[in-house]
């Protein structure tokens, strides 16, 4: 609509809750004349149906539409970020990419999840980290760019409902390693957003009283008298009506009508995780692409089985597994526009280190990435890798109903239970007085809850016999292959002869989360 409010025009029909529009630069998508120049916004919208991980709300994605008809296409909507819990809050750059707030599977102090700045371009390609949520309050949204090429934002605990906190900034050079707190505590902010001299516009509000739109100055931290506000309502999201650059163009590498995309990586052992040093080369023997399938409703209700890497509230396919090189590269063509995770296994199929986000490649695109979890502002090393030398490019393209399921315990692990462990273990006075038997539960039954129990009463994350998300480190797999974990020998049990199937299984189950059915 025009600034006086006249001249409306619908642009989103029968697509959900659609929220957050902005604009983007005019550009094309048809290659490869690439002649259909229009001018494009993006928004967020629930319009999937599928529930976020935790199943509470609906997950939000962003999504693409042209705002003028393309001859012969008229109106193109395509969705831009896959992850299985809510992107949201985008804002646009000068250099034409998005900065949006990305919902990621939490641990430890952050069991809620944690909700990091990511960048995008506007076609859902060069998916990247833009600011971590390690650092600071967790939740980090409402990005905004400044004149002075800084990135102003919110930053919260994430308990607040509406996500108001604290306003800092980081540099657009080195947004990774530049943050800076700007208020000083006082009240709670929402919705920045910048004037052309340099000061930001935010809705401002202290305990007890309404949201004002303020004008905060970052040289003193604060905001300064009210510009705007209605004792009877919350004020918010103001905009300065000015005149601002047009974002930078990017012409879109996705294809359409291809269903798959290739993946490189560039070595498997570059990262800067805590631990990663532990792992040596030549210990990673094949990596394991791991599908996520959005929950809906009926789904994301049901209680969790079991935490691990796998969200409770997802069910996983394995889209299968691939070699990698003895210089740590690989190369594969797996499906686009698919949310996946990626195990690295050494040479038992066990998981040596498990990405903890989603991610995915668009359709005929190509992404190379540099390592797993590695330094995001290293460059990558000058060379051709093994990988691209063999032209080996291992083909993950089965259909849906071809992949695999990922193996739970309710229908994969008991039946290796039944064949394998119950002669022995089938009662309460079973040895080592772990009961194996398929007696029912409450919830699951006895030889589930007896595996993940812990005999002091924790949390099943401290089990005695697994650890959800590494067969390596749970004691199951080591006492029963007669192998030492790294506290050394827990028990003289027995040999148990498992055929690789079986083994597989096994560790497929504890690798994937443990959980109680998928």
């Amino acid at each position: 609509m025009n600034i006086d409010g006249s001249t409306k025009r619908q642009l989103t029909k029968n697509f959900g809750n659609c929220l957050e529009p902005s604009y983007v630069a005019t550009s094309s998508i048809t290659a490869p004349e690439f002649d259909d120049k229009v001018r494009w916004m993006i928004f967020t919208s629930d319009q999937t149906g599928a529930y976020e991980e935790r199943g509470q709300d609906l997950a939000r994605a962003i999504y693409a539409q042209n705002t003028e008809p393309i001859a012969g296409r008229g109106t193109v909507t395509w969705r831009t970020t896959y992850n299985l819990s809510s992107d949201f809050s985008p804002t646009v750059l000068g250099d034409g990419r998005i900065v949006f707030t990305s919902t990621q599977p939490g641990g430890g102090d952050h069991a809620q999840g944690r909700y990091p700045l990511l960048a995008t371009n506007w076609d859902g390609t060069g998916l990247n980290l833009f600011l971590s949520s390690h650092e600071g309050p967790v939740l980090k949204t409402m990005a905004c760019e400044m004149p002075d090429r800084t990135i102003v934002f919110v930053e919260s605990s994430g308990e607040s409902r509406d996500g108001a906190g604290q306003l800092a900034r980081v540099s657009l050079q080195r947004p990774l390693h530049s943050r800076e707190a700007l208020s000083k505590g006082e009240g709670t902010y929402l919705n920045p957003k910048p004037l052309p001299d340099g000061r930001i516009l935010v809705a401002f509000s202290k305990a007890g009283e309404g949201r004002a739109i303020c004008l905060f100055d970052p040289a003193t931290g604060s905001a300064g008298q009210a510009v705007h506000q209605d004792r009877n309502w919350d004020d918010q999201a103001a905009i300065a009506v000015s005149t601002r650059p047009e974002p930078q163009g990017l012409i879109s590498a996705v294809v359409e009508p291809e269903k798959t995309a290739d993946l490189h990586c560039i070595n498997a052992y570059e990262s800067d995780l805590p631990g990663a040093g532990q792992i040596k080369q030549g210990d990673i023997k094949r990596v394991r692409f791991v599908q996520g399938i959005p929950a809906q409703k009926s789904e994301a209700v049901r209680a969790s089985a079991a935490g691990g890497i796998a969200p409770g509230h997802v069910r996983t396919r394995i889209l299968g597994e691939v070699p990698v090189e003895d210089d740590g590269s690989f190369y594969v063509r797996l499906a686009g526009d698919t949310p996946f995770y990626v195990q690295l296994l050494d040479s038992e199929g066990m998981s040596l280190q498990t990405q903890r986000g989603w991610i995915w490649v668009r359709r005929g695109t190509s992404r190379q990435c540099l390592g797993c979890h590695e330094n995001k502002e290293l460059a990558p090393e000058n060379r051709v890798t093994d990988a691209l030398l063999k032209m080996r490019r291992h083909l993950l393209t089965a259909t849906p109903e071809q992949r695999r399921p990922g193996a739970d315990f309710r229908h994969a692990v008991m039946p290796v239970i039944q064949a394998k462990c119950r002669s022995c273990h089938d009662r309460a006075k079973a040895p080592g007085g772990l009961d194996l038997s398929d007696a029912a539960t409450k919830s699951y039954n006895r030889a589930y809850e007896s595996l993940m129990a812990d005999p002091k009463g924790g949390t099943k994350e401290h089990a005695r016999f697994i650890l959800p998300g590494s067969a390596r480190r749970s004691p199951l797999i080591n006492l029963l292959s007669e192998a030492k974990s790294a506290q050394g020998s827990l028990s003289k049990h027995p040999a148990v002869h498992l055929d690789s199937n079986e083994k597989r299984t096994l560790v497929e189950w504890i690798d994937l989360g443990a959980l109680w059915e998928n």
